[in-house]
């Protein structure tokens, strides 16, 4: 937290580490949103569901949060770290810039639906975000 704010080379020792160690346990997960999406329970129900089409995917690929990952101690999602632009390599660009709520494919309408109503109820954004947020739309405008 703060220490790692304040001293840029811990916040890089720690990284290192992070990743390494991740790496090491097969739980380094450099997945963002913009490229992959995360399929529950997995790749195959989702498939039988037929609830996702073509325009959802939107040239994604699909991921697996497997038994081995549900076992391991942490997993480590890299972030900030950019492949160069048109980078086909989904691997490459781990920004999660994104809707959260277009991150995990379901097999049922209702764990879908359970999913979306956990981020509405429960993921909220800090006052002095939305504060910031309201400065640049009006200096901005809405759209």
């Amino acid at each position: 937290g703060d220490v790692v704010n304040q001293d840029g080379e811990i916040g890089k020792q720690f990284e290192k580490w992070l990743t390494t160690k991740a790496t090491e346990m097969n739980s380094l997960l450099p997945w963002a949103q913009l490229s992959n999406y995360v399929t529950w329970p997995n790749k195959e129900k989702v498939k039988e569901n037929s609830m996702i089409d073509d325009a959802w995917i939107d040239h994604r690929t699909a991921r697996e949060y497997t038994q081995h990952l549900q076992q391991a101690p942490f997993i480590h999602f890299p972030s900030c770290e950019k492949g160069l632009p048109g980078d086909a390599d989904p691997m490459t660009n781990y920004r999660y810039l994104g809707q959260i709520a277009r991150s995990v494919a379901f097999d049922t309408v209702e764990g879908d639906k359970e999913f979306k109503q956990v981020l509405r109820d429960f993921v909220h954004l800090t006052p002095e975000i939305m504060e910031y947020a309201a400065k640049v739309v009006s200096i901005l405008g809405a759209f």
